[in-house]
């Protein structure tokens, strides 16, 4: 076969191009096997002398039509563009024009994917691919396998992690709405019952404040009294205070006028509105007095010795011995 694209090395160094030789027969006697069909076609094209001698470029395609068999034998140096697994392919390609009584159709096409597969056209490419890669395959299978193995367990928990998330994340979109919906209603109650709050807290507030005023005003009052018993109550207080200005040798003066029965008997003075006592002050001490012992800061007896005396920063006098043990 002339023109192709591939050509046989030979063990002279030449290149030679690949024969192709057909060989049909009626029958093989002894009714072989397809077996035995396949082995005598190999005999055939070796005693044949079928190619060049050295190149290993010879191409049979041998048929037996009565024993319904159709198969290609290659040479060594052919055997590398056509292999035994694209000779099947092209076998049963053409045996489907045979079934149909299409003989010479059947021996064309099958002379024609001997052509295309020689030039380089390759009709049959993932043949070839498959035998090439299904040993990488193969490993790589048989380590993927065992990695598997080993690693199920991990494989399993990651399995289920990624399922539970996606089942929690499908829950939350699907419920989402709900959610929403549910916090506006909740935030409009609160908005709802804050206002009636407010509003009840104000009246109620109101009303507590002058609850508070009264009961403020009752216990500041003082009870109206017997007449009679508070100005006896005034003069025994001023008859106290008489003496206490006499036992100080110092003038005796009222701190308060006599009350009224009216003012005594209200407990309020009259303009101010506040509680006031039915009973007199005691009158203020002189200046010249010890407010801690009662006794005069400056004496007028030679016999009897002074005593220092302390003015302090408020303009107040004091005896110095009587500050001092106070603070003691």
């Amino acid at each position: 076969m002339k023109g192709t694209y591939f050509r046989a090395q030979c063990v002279d160094g030449k290149k030679m191009p690949f024969v192709i030789g057909y060989a049909v027969v009626e029958e093989v006697l002894g009714g072989w096997s397809n077996a035995k069909v396949e082995r005598f076609a190999a005999r055939v094209s070796d005693h044949w002398g079928l190619g060049h001698a050295g190149c290993g470029n010879p191409v049979l395609v041998f048929m037996s039509k009565d024993d319904r068999v159709l198969t290609i034998r290659t040479g060594a140096q052919a055997k590398r563009f056509v292999t035994d697994a694209v000779s099947k392919e092209i076998v049963r390609e053409a045996i489907e024009h045979l079934k149909g009584g299409n003989l010479n159709y059947a021996l064309e096409l099958v002379a024609l994917r001997l052509r295309e597969q020689l030039n380089g056209q390759a009709p049959y490419r993932w043949i070839f691919l498959w035998e090439k890669l299904w040993p990488w395959l193969l490993g790589f299978g048989i380590v993927l396998f065992f990695g598997f193995c080993i690693c199920a367990e991990y494989c399993f928990q990651c399995f289920v992690c990624c399922g539970a998330g996606c089942c929690y994340g499908l829950l939350f979109l699907l419920t989402l709405p709900g959610w929403l919906f549910a916090f506006c209603i909740d935030g409009c109650c609160s908005c709802c019952c804050c206002s009636k709050r407010s509003t009840t807290a104000a009246s109620d507030g109101g009303t507590l404040r002058d609850n508070q005023a009264d009961s403020i005003a009752a216990s500041t009052a003082s009870p109206p009294g017997d007449p009679q018993e508070t100005e006896a109550m005034a003069r025994v207080y001023a008859a106290l205070q008489r003496q206490a200005a006499a036992d100080l040798r110092v003038e005796f003066t009222p701190s308060a006028p006599p009350l009224s029965n009216t003012t005594a008997a209200a407990g309020t003075d009259p303009e101010k509105g506040e509680a006031m006592s039915p009973i007199p002050l005691a009158p203020p001490l002189p200046d010249d007095l010890c407010s801690i012992c009662l006794d005069p800061l400056h004496s007028d007896s030679s016999s009897e010795e002074a005593l220092p005396v302390a003015t302090l920063t408020c303009s107040h006098a004091f005896h110095q011995v009587c500050i001092s043990e106070w603070g003691d």
